[in-house]
C-alpha cells in the first residue's frame, strides 16, 4: 500500500503530520533528521486527507506520516518502547497484544496505541524515559509519533493491526500518566521561574561552580536523552554563550554510548544550543541539586574552595524571574509562523502568543515583525559587513515605459480627491496590461505587454469593475481587494508566485486599516520603506505605485516620511478654464509636478492628457521657447525633441557642432543626456549614416525610439493620405469678383459723376451710394482711409493651404 493510501485510512479526527525526509532542508534553513513533522501540524490540526495531499503533491519532501497523540487525536496515547521489548512483553504482554503496533529495523522497539478514556483524559500527562525510571520505555501525549513511512536512517516503519480498533489504555499506563500528572502540576510554577541568585556573579566565578558540579555528575548512557537536554538548559541559564556550551560538550563527550554521534566532524550539542531551551524553568540552583544527590556533603565544593561562594550566594534572598524564549528559537519560530499560515488573522494571533512567551507581551505581534525585519536585514547584510562600492548591485533599471516609469520602482501620486488619480493609475495600468504604446513628449514608444495588480483599499468591488470595463480593461489585470499594507510576507508570496510587473495601490490611507499608528507619525511610512528598500530582494523587482490624498487645504497629507520612503513623487493638478486657456491644453489635461525624484527629475513639470480610447499622451508644459531649457533634464528633452524632429543617426559631436544645443561646455551634459535616454528607451544604438568616414575610433550613434504623432492642427485626418489643395469650382458670395480684371468699375454700383459731386458741395455730406450694396461693391468713397494688406498671387493663395501641416 503507497503511504499516502494508508494516511487516508487513519481516523478523520486525528491530528496528523506529514514528515519531512531525512537530509531534507527545513524552513529554518536547518536539516531534517527523518522526525521532523511539517510546522504547520504542530499548531493546526490537520485531517488524514490534507496530510495525504502534501505527500502526493511533495513526495520527494514527506516520506513518512506522523500523528499527535492526546486530546488532539481523541484521546490517542503512544507507549514507546526503546529497549528491552522482550522483558516488557513478559510484564505486559497481554495488553500490550491487543494494540496495533509500529515497528522499524531498530532491535527491541516498537510503539503501541492506545485510548485514554474520557474522563482521564484531563488527569494525565505524558513520561519521558527519566519519568519512568529508565526502563526503557517512554508516553507520548500530546508529542508526535511516526506511524508508517521511511525510517530516519534506512528502512521504514511498519505499521500492523486495525487503526479503527484501537484498545483503552490498560489501568498500569494509566495510573503512571496520573501520578506523572500530579508530579508535573506540582512544581509548575516552580518551572516557569528561574533563581536569579547567580545572574550578577561574575563570568569566572559561574564557570567554576558549572565545573565543579559537573565534576561529580556522571552521564546516563543510552536512552538518556532527556538528562542530557536538563543539563544542557541548566548550564544555558546562566552561560548561554560559548562559555556554557564549551562545558556541555566537555560534559557529554565522556558518555561512551554516544560517541558514534561525534563521529566525522558531528555536534549535537552544538544544534541543540542554538535551538535554545524553554519550558524547563532549570538553572544554577538546579545543577547544583543535582550535584547535591550525589555528593551530598558538597565536598566538591571545599576540593575546589567555592564553598564560602557558594553559601554567599545561597545566603542571599532568593529573587525569581519568567523563563522566556531564546532569540534564537524566537526568530525561528516567528519564520516558521509566517512559512506556515497565509491567513493574516491566524498569523497575527500566532505572532501575538510567541510574542508573550517571548517576553514581549506589551509589544504583541508588532514586536515580532520588527524582530523578523531585522532578522533579515542582519542576514542579507552579510552580517552588518560593509560592502565596497564595486559589491553593490548594478543591474539596470528596466522600463515598463520607456522615459516615465522604471522597474523597480516606488511612485507615490498624490492630489486632491475628485482629480482622477485612479483614472490616471488605471490608464496606466492599460497600457502595460494591453502592451499599448504611450505617447511620451510627442512620439509614441512601445510598451511591453505585462501583468498587473490593483490592491484596492478605496472603492467597493461592483464600482472598479464597472470602471475597468469602461476603459477596456478585462484581461492580464488582478484585483486584490480590502488589501492591507500589513500584510507584507503575503505580498511576497504573490508576487514570488504570478511577478506582476506594476502594482498600484489604491490607497494608501485606504490600505492601512491594521496600521497601529496614526498618519503623522514617521512610523506610518514603514510599509512603504520595505516596499522601498526590498523591491527585487524578497519578492520579483516590479513598479508601485501608491495613490495618496491631499489634506483639506490641498497640501501633502500626513508625515514627511512618507515623502522620503518612496522613489518619486507627483503632485497632480486639475487645471482651471483660465490655466487651460493660457497653457493652450483640453479640458480632460492634468498638471503633474514631479516634487521628488531619485532618478533626477525634481521640478518637472509634464501634462497628462486623456483621449477619447482611454489611453495618456504625455507631453512638457508649454513654455517660452527661451525658458524652455532647464537644468540638464530640461537639455535632455530638447535634445530628444531634436533627434525625433531629425530622424537620422547622431553622435555625441553632431550635439556639440549643433547651432543651439552645442558648445564644448556641453561635452558633460550631452554624454549625461544620451546615457539617460538610452537607460530609459527612448532612444536606442544604432550604425553610423551611409556615407560616413572616421579618422581613428568610430564613434557611437543614436536614434530616437518610437513613432511620430501628428500635430494638433492638420488639414488631414490621422493616417489619412496628404492630397493637394483643390480650390472650389463655386465661388462664394463676395470673392468672385476678386478674379475681375476691371473691378474697379464694376457695374452694378450706381454712383454719379465725380465733376457732379464736387460741383454741389451740399450733397458731400451725405454720399449718394445704394443702401444695399450688392456683391462685389466697392467701400463708399468717404470710408476712413487706411492701408491694406495686397491680395496674394494665385501661386501664393495655393500654398497657403499647407500653413496647418
Amino acid at each position: 500500500m503507497l503511504l499516502a493510501d494508508f494516511v487516508l485510512t487513519l481516523p478523520k479526527t486525528w491530528a496528523t503530520a506529514p514528515i519531512y525526509a531525512a537530509g531534507v532542508t527545513l524552513p529554518n534553513k536547518k536539516t531534517a533528521c527523518g522526525k521532523s513533522p511539517l510546522g504547520r501540524a504542530s499548531r493546526e490540526n490537520l485531517s488524514p486527507q490534507c496530510t495525504a495531499n502534501y505527500i502526493k503533491e511533495n513526495p520527494e519532501t514527506f516520506q513518512a506520516v506522523g500523528v499527535y497523540s492526546g486530546t488532539r487525536s481523541g484521546g490517542l496515547v503512544i507507549f514507546d518502547v526503546d529497549r528491552k521489548l522482550s522483558e516488557i512483553k513478559e510484564k505486559w504482554g497481554d495488553d500490550l497484544a491487543k494494540a496495533p503496533c509500529i515497528t522499524s529495523p531498530r532491535p527491541d522497539a516498537a510503539k503501541f496505541l492506545f485510548i485514554v478514556p474520557k474522563e482521564d483524559r484531563l488527569k494525565v500527562a505524558s513520561m519521558s524515559h527519566v519519568a519512568a525510571g529508565q526502563q526503557g520505555w517512554e508516553v507520548l501525549w500530546g508529542a508526535q509519533g511516526v506511524l508508517c513511512g521511511a525510517y530516519k536512517e534506512k528502512g521504514e516503519y511498519t505499521f500492523q493491526g486495525d487503526v479503527n480498533a484501537i484498545p483503552e489504555a490498560p489501568e498500569w499506563l494509566l495510573e503512571r500518566m496520573r501520578e506523572q500528572y500530579r508530579k508535573v502540576n506540582q512544581t509548575d510554577t516552580a518551572r516557569k521561574l528561574r533563581d536569579t541568585r547567580y545572574t550578577n556573579r561574575s563570568r569566572e566565578e559561574k564557570i567554576a561552580i558549572a565545573e565543579s558540579c559537573l565534576s561529580v555528575i556522571e552521564p546516563r548512557g543510552a536512552f538518556s536523552e532527556r538528562f542530557w537536554w536538563e543539563i544542557g538548559a541548566m548550564l544555558h541559564s546562566e552561560l548561554p554563550n560559548q562559555d556554557g556550551l564549551k562545558l556541555w560538550e566537555q560534559w557529554s563527550q565522556k558518555d561512551a554510548e554516544y560517541a558514534e554521534h561525534w563521529e566525522n566532524g558531528n555536534n549535537p550539542c552544538a544544534d541543540r544550543w542554538d535551538a535554545g531551551f524553554t519550558g524547563g524553568g532549570l538553572g544554577f540552583g538546579s545543577l547544583i541539586m543535582e550535584a547535591d544527590s550525589v555528593d551530598p556533603d558538597r565536598t566538591r565544593f571545599q576540593r575546589d574552595g567555592l564553598t564560602q561562594l557558594v553559601d554567599e550566594i545561597q545566603a542571599a534572598p532568593a529573587k525569581f524571574k519568567l523563563d522566556f524564549l531564546g532569540p534564537e528559537e524566537l526568530v525561528a519560530r516567528g519564520l516558521e509562523i509566517e512559512e506556515t499560515y497565509d491567513n493574516p488573522a491566524f498569523a497575527d494571533q500566532a505572532k501575538t502568543i510567541l510574542a508573550q512567551e517571548g517576553g514581549r507581551q506589551r509589544e504583541g505581534a508588532a514586536a515580532i515583525d520588527r524582530l523578523l525585519d531585522a532578522h533579515t536585514t542582519y542576514e542579507r547584510n552579510r552580517g552588518c559587513k560593509p560592502a565596497a562600492v564595486g559589491e553593490l548591485d548594478n543591474t539596470p533599471f528596466e522600463y515598463l515605459i520607456p522615459g516615465l516609469l522604471p522597474k523597480p520602482w516606488l511612485l507615490l501620486i498624490h492630489a486632491d480627491g475628485g482629480t482622477g488619480k485612479s483614472a490616471m493609475c488605471q490608464t496606466l495600468c492599460k497600457h502595460i496590461s494591453q502592451g499599448i504604446p504611450f505617447n511620451v513628449h510627442g512620439a509614441n514608444v512601445p510598451v511591453a505587454k505585462a501583468k498587473c495588480l490593483w490592491l484596492n483599499g478605496d472603492q467597493s468591488e461592483r464600482v472598479l469593475r464597472f470602471q475597468f470595463e469602461e476603459r477596456g480593461m478585462t484581461s492580464n489585470v488582478d484585483v486584490m481587494a480590502e488589501w492591507d499594507m500589513q500584510w507584507y510576507r503575503q505580498f511576497c508570496k504573490i508576487q514570488e508566485r504570478e511577478k506582476y510587473a506594476l502594482v498600484v495601490i489604491d490607497s494608501l490611507d485606504g490600505c492601512n486599516d491594521s496600521n497601529p499608528y496614526e498618519e503623522n507619525r514617521r512610523e506610518y511610512a514603514h510599509p512603504l520603506k520595505r516596499l522601498a528598500r526590498r523591491n527585487g530582494k524578497d519578492f520579483p523587482a516590479c513598479s508601485i505605485i501608491v495613490i495618496h490624498h491631499n489634506n483639506r487645504n490641498g497640501g501633502f497629507r500626513g508625515t514627511s516620511a512618507i515623502r522620503a520612503a518612496v522613489d518619486e513623487t507627483w503632485n497632480m493638478v486639475k487645471l482651471d478654464n483660465k490655466q487651460v486657456a493660457e497653457l493652450g491644453l483640453t479640458y480632460n489635461s492634468r498638471l503633474v509636478t514631479v516634487e521628488k525624484s531619485r532618478d533626477n527629475r525634481e521640478d518637472m513639470r509634464q501634462v497628462f492628457t486623456l483621449k477619447d480610447d482611454y489611453t495618456y499622451a504625455i507631453g512638457p508644459v508649454p513654455e517660452p521657447k527661451e525658458r524652455s531649457i532647464k537644468g540638464p533634464e530640461g537639455y535632455k528633452l530638447a535634445m530628444l525633441s531634436e533627434m525625433r524632429t531629425n530622424r537620422k543617426a547622431w553622435a555625441a559631436k553632431d550635439f556639440e557642432d549643433h547651432e543651439t544645443l552645442g558648445g564644448v561646455h556641453r561635452k558633460r551634459v550631452i554624454k549625461y543626456a544620451l546615457e539617460k535616454l538610452e537607460d530609459q528607451k527612448l532612444i536606442e544604438r544604432c550604425g553610423p549614416p551611409e556615407g560616413a568616414t572616421f579618422k581613428g575610433r568610430k564613434p557611437n550613434y543614436w536614434r530616437a525610439v518610437g513613432t511620430d504623432v501628428p500635430g494638433k492642427f492638420s488639414t488631414r485626418a490621422r493616417g489619412a493620405s496628404v492630397l493637394s489643395s483643390v480650390k472650389s469650382a463655386t465661388p462664394s458670395a463676395g470673392t468672385d469678383l476678386n478674379d475681375n480684371a476691371d473691378c474697379q468699375k464694376p457695374a452694378i454700383v450706381k454712383s454719379p459723376p465725380a465733376s457732379d459731386l464736387l460741383t454741389k458741395p451740399d450733397l458731400l455730406t451725405k454720399p449718394i451710394v445704394v443702401k444695399n450694396p450688392s456683391p462685389g461693391t466697392d467701400k463708399a468713397f468717404d470710408t476712413p482711409n487706411h492701408t491694406h494688406r495686397l491680395l496674394p498671387s494665385e501661386a501664393d493663395r495655393v500654398d497657403s493651404w499647407d500653413v496647418w501641416d
